[in-house]
C-alpha cells in the first residue's frame, strides 16, 4: 500500500501552555487547528493524509 520510505510519522496531541510557536527552517507555515478543522486535502505530504 505504501512505498518504502524509511520514515516513521508520530502524531501527538497536547495542551498548549503558551503561544510561542512558529515556522523554522524546516517549515514555511505553522498553524493550529481543531482536529475536525484540519484541511487534510491541503497537506503537503500524502503519507500524513493516509495515516490520520
Amino acid at each position: 500500500m505504501f512505498p518504502h520510505i524509511d520514515q516513521v510519522y508520530t502524531f501527538f496531541t497536547a495542551k498548549i501552555v503558551n503561544d510561542d510557536f512558529g515556522p523554522t527552517e524546516e517549515s514555511s507555515e505553522v498553524q493550529l487547528f481543531n482536529y475536525e478543522d484540519i484541511p487534510w486535502d491541503e497537506l503537503a505530504f500524502p503519507t500524513v493524509k493516509k495515516t490520520h
